[in-house]
Parts: structure tokens; C-alpha cells; sequence
């Protein structure tokens, strides 16, 4: 089971070649989409394999029959479906996916790459405790660094319009995308270091 919800978008996944059984992400953070819309990949020789212990009506083979049971489920990974899906999320989701394709994930990676890193470097440089990653490869796009007060600090940097959030015992963590320029991220940081 890999969860990608944190990585799609910001990084490239090749789940066919890695050989992975099942995938689950969203769409909401780096893939630039609305909420309520996540996505499942099973692999493909797999999924005649699984009888979901959940389902709902569009898991069924011909759903629009609305065939009393026993249950009939899709040849597909819709089989694995509980509901109606979210119209107005899929199509809010649209937007986001295409530029991610515009952009490419490749370029996106390597532009999070070198940002993160010189976020890094900057946060060491000025005595702050980083709690992400070192090592570029086990770094996903984001980088979380201590402050004492996580809450009151992610509101006093919305007042400047930076926009971090922060997690308990880890810190703030900041995640600039493709869209966010080297002197937005530059100008974040020196407003952080402002406060510290």
C-alpha cells in the first residue's frame, strides 16, 4: 500500500513499474485540485482478485439497473467504489490536473528539489531545527522546521501573507509549489526569521 497523498504531483510515481498492489492519494495538495476527491489504484491483476467488504451501487457491473443482490461488481477498479461519486469535485479537480501536465511532474520536482534544499540551507544557516529530511531523496516538497508556538506563529505569517501550517512537535512546514518564485520563498523565510 503506498499513500501518495502527500507526493503526487510534487514527485514522479511510476506504480506499475514499482510493483505496487495498492495506491491511495487526493488531490488537493500538489496536484492543485479541490477537496473531496481522492483516487485508488489497485493493481491490475489484483482487482478481480478482491471482494470489497464496503461497496456501494457503482461498484456493480451495470449500476444503472439498480439490480436487487447478489452483488454483481465491475471488472475494473470501479468495483472498489462505496457511492455516488462527487461530480462537482471531479470537475473542480480538472484545472489543477491539467496544468500539472502542462507544467510536468519532472520540472515540479527538480524546482522543489532546489527550493527545499536552499530552504534548508537558510534555516541551518540561522540556528532554526529543521525536522525534515537532509538527503534530497527522502524529501518529499515540503520542509518542517521547530518554533515553540506552531499555532500563533502560522497566524502572525498569514498577517505578512505567508501561508504555512504546522504540526504538533514537528513545527511549521512549508511547501512551495512551481507556481511560488525564488523571492517569494526567500521573502518567507526572512519574515520567519523576523519572528524567531
Amino acid at each position: 500500500m503506498l499513500d501518495v497523498y502527500q507526493s503526487a504531483g510534487a514527485m514522479e510515481l511510476k506504480a506499475s513499474e514499482w510493483e505496487v498492489d495498492f495506491l491511495i492519494g487526493g488531490t488537493i495538495k500538489w496536484l492543485c485540485g479541490g477537496p473531496a476527491c481522492g483516487y485508488l489504484y489497485v493493481r491490475p491483476d489484483l482487482q478481480n482478485e478482491l471482494q470489497p467488504r464496503l461497496t456501494g451501487w457503482v461498484a456493480h457491473e451495470a449500476p444503472f439497473e439498480f439490480a436487487p443482490s447478489p452483488m454483481r461488481y465491475d471488472n475494473s477498479v470501479r468495483r472498489f467504489a462505496q457511492g455516488t461519486p462527487s461530480i462537482p469535485a471531479l470537475y473542480s479537480v480538472l484545472p489543477g490536473l491539467q496544468i500539472i501536465e502542462e507544467v510536468g511532474v519532472k520540472i515540479i520536482r527538480e524546482e522543489s528539489r532546489r527550493r527545499t534544499e536552499w530552504m534548508i540551507d537558510f534555516a541551518l544557516q540561522h540556528g532554526w531545527k529543521v525536522n525534515s529530511p537532509r538527503d534530497v531523496n527522502q524529501r518529499g516538497g515540503s520542509v518542517m522546521v521547530y518554533v515553540d508556538d506552531g499555532p500563533t506563529m502560522v497566524k502572525r505569517l498569514a498577517e505578512r501573507r505567508v501561508f504555512v501550517d504546522c504540526r504538533p512537535g514537528v513545527g511549521l512546514r512549508m511547501s512551495p509549489h512551481f507556481f511560488n518564485t525564488d523571492e517569494e520563498v526567500e521573502e518567507a523565510m526572512n519574515i520567519i526569521e523576523e519572528f524567531l
